[in-house]
């Protein structure tokens, strides 16, 4: 739990994490991006739907929430440390977006592996495991091509 910030401002129910340790929110850190695309949220809440009710339950965590967030185009989207088990991610869909432009990559396949990628930070996390990027970009990869949990925690 973040004890030393100072809530200033209100939280919206969404952000009610009845079962956590922590109180998150993401305006702590961040500045909010109030409207993101709306065919983009479409997306994004479907894989976010999929992971907390498949996902979530087999690795033994609890519901991710997701931000958007206004960021320099060099953040795709960041786990919020200390927030697992029930992890707060925070995501630029702008540079999501003009990632998979770049590279070529269906913008949900981008959004899914970006959120599974910070989602492998949250179990580095609650597993107590030092943060490694190759280790979540293969858990990411592995769920992408197989849709099975790489175990990189045993």
């Amino acid at each position: 739990m973040n004890w030393y910030k100072i809530a200033q401002y209100k939280e919206p129910p969404e952000w009610d994490f009845p079962e956590a340790e922590h109180d998150y929110n993401p305006n702590w850190d961040y500045e909010i991006n109030e409207n993101p695309d709306k065919n983009m949220i479409k997306i994004v809440d479907d894989i976010v739907y999929r992971v907390n009710n498949k996902l979530m339950p087999e690795i033994g965590m609890g519901k991710i929430k997701i931000a958007y967030i206004k960021e320099d185009n060099n953040i795709l989207a960041k786990y919020v440390y200390g927030t697992a088990p029930y992890p707060v991610i925070v995501i630029n869909l702008e540079a999501i977006e003009s990632g998979s432009i770049e590279y070529d990559v269906n913008i949900g396949t981008a959004i899914e592996t970006t959120i599974i990628h910070e989602l492998a930070h949250a179990i580095q996390d609650w597993m107590n495991i030092e943060m490694d990027e190759e280790e979540a970009e293969e858990f990411a990869r592995h769920y992408n091509y197989f849709r099975e949990i790489y175990n990189f925690w045993e």
